[in-house]
Protein backbone atom coordinates (compact mmCIF):
# COMPACT_ATOMS: atom_id res chain seq x y z
CA UNK A 1 0.00 0.00 0.00
CA UNK A 2 1.47 3.29 -0.63
CA UNK A 3 2.51 5.63 1.93
CA UNK A 4 1.88 9.30 1.58
CA UNK A 5 4.53 11.60 1.45
CA UNK A 6 4.48 14.80 3.08
CA UNK A 7 7.68 17.36 2.32
CA UNK A 8 8.81 20.35 3.52
CA UNK A 9 8.80 23.31 0.59
CA UNK A 10 12.42 23.48 0.47
CA UNK A 11 12.89 19.16 0.11
CA UNK A 12 10.59 19.26 -2.47
CA UNK A 13 12.75 21.83 -4.53
CA UNK A 14 15.66 20.04 -3.85
CA UNK A 15 17.08 17.71 -6.83
CA UNK A 16 20.22 15.20 -6.51
CA UNK A 17 19.51 14.48 -3.38
CA UNK A 18 20.54 11.33 -0.81
CA UNK A 19 17.93 10.05 0.94
CA UNK A 20 17.88 6.67 2.73
CA UNK A 21 17.64 3.10 1.19
CA UNK A 22 15.44 1.19 3.98
CA UNK A 23 18.61 -1.02 4.72
CA UNK A 24 20.87 -0.26 7.59
CA UNK A 25 23.98 1.92 6.66
CA UNK A 26 23.05 2.48 3.29
CA UNK A 27 22.09 5.46 1.04
CA UNK A 28 21.20 6.26 -2.55
CA UNK A 29 22.43 9.61 -3.93
CA UNK A 30 21.67 11.34 -6.84
CA UNK A 31 18.07 10.77 -6.03
CA UNK A 32 15.38 13.05 -7.93
CA UNK A 33 11.26 13.34 -7.39
CA UNK A 34 9.53 12.10 -10.51
CA UNK A 35 12.56 9.85 -11.41
CA UNK A 36 13.33 7.78 -8.34
CA UNK A 37 10.54 8.94 -6.28
CA UNK A 38 6.94 10.16 -6.92
CA UNK A 39 6.21 13.84 -6.49
CA UNK A 40 5.39 14.15 -3.17
CA UNK A 41 1.39 13.84 -2.07
CA UNK A 42 1.40 17.54 0.58
CA UNK A 43 4.15 19.88 0.19
CA UNK A 44 3.89 22.63 2.94
CA UNK A 45 5.63 24.62 5.61
CA UNK A 46 6.93 22.14 7.87
CA UNK A 47 9.94 22.89 8.79
CA UNK A 48 10.81 24.61 12.48
CA UNK A 49 12.55 27.76 11.50
CA UNK A 50 16.12 28.52 12.37
CA UNK A 51 18.13 32.05 13.08
CA UNK A 52 19.23 33.64 10.19
CA UNK A 53 16.35 32.04 7.95
CA UNK A 54 15.03 33.91 4.95
CA UNK A 55 11.70 35.50 6.13
CA UNK A 56 8.81 34.53 4.60
CA UNK A 57 8.32 37.51 2.32
CA UNK A 58 11.86 37.65 1.46
CA UNK A 59 12.93 40.86 3.01
CA UNK A 60 14.72 40.04 5.41
CA UNK A 61 16.38 37.46 7.81
CA UNK A 62 14.97 35.46 10.77
CA UNK A 63 15.89 36.73 14.36
CA UNK A 64 15.19 34.03 17.38
CA UNK A 65 13.90 36.47 20.42
CA UNK A 66 12.79 36.16 23.76
CA UNK A 67 9.09 36.51 24.21
CA UNK A 68 6.61 35.72 26.73
CA UNK A 69 2.56 35.43 26.46
CA UNK A 70 0.92 38.57 27.31
CA UNK A 71 -2.28 37.35 27.33
CA UNK A 72 -4.44 34.64 27.03
CA UNK A 73 -8.32 33.99 27.37
CA UNK A 74 -10.11 30.74 27.80
CA UNK A 75 -12.71 29.50 30.18
CA UNK A 76 -11.56 27.33 33.13
CA UNK A 77 -14.60 27.66 35.30
CA UNK A 78 -14.10 27.19 38.78
CA UNK A 79 -11.57 23.59 38.71
CA UNK A 80 -8.52 25.98 40.10
CA UNK A 81 -10.61 28.45 42.47
CA UNK A 82 -11.98 25.83 43.86
CA UNK A 83 -8.79 23.75 44.59
CA UNK A 84 -7.28 27.06 46.39
CA UNK A 85 -10.74 27.88 48.35
CA UNK A 86 -10.12 31.39 46.31
CA UNK A 87 -13.39 33.58 46.15
CA UNK A 88 -14.38 36.82 46.28
CA UNK A 89 -17.15 39.13 47.88
CA UNK A 90 -20.16 39.76 45.33
CA UNK A 91 -22.12 42.97 45.80
CA UNK A 92 -24.05 41.70 48.59
CA UNK A 93 -20.42 40.68 50.38
CA UNK A 94 -21.00 36.82 49.76
CA UNK A 95 -17.99 34.68 49.06
CA UNK A 96 -18.53 33.56 45.35
CA UNK A 97 -16.02 30.89 43.49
Amino acid sequence: KPIKVVADRTVAAMSDFICGANEADFHITGVNWGRDLHEPDVVADIRNVVEGDPSPDGRGMLAIQRGIEVGHVFFLGTKYSEAMNATYLDEAGKPQL
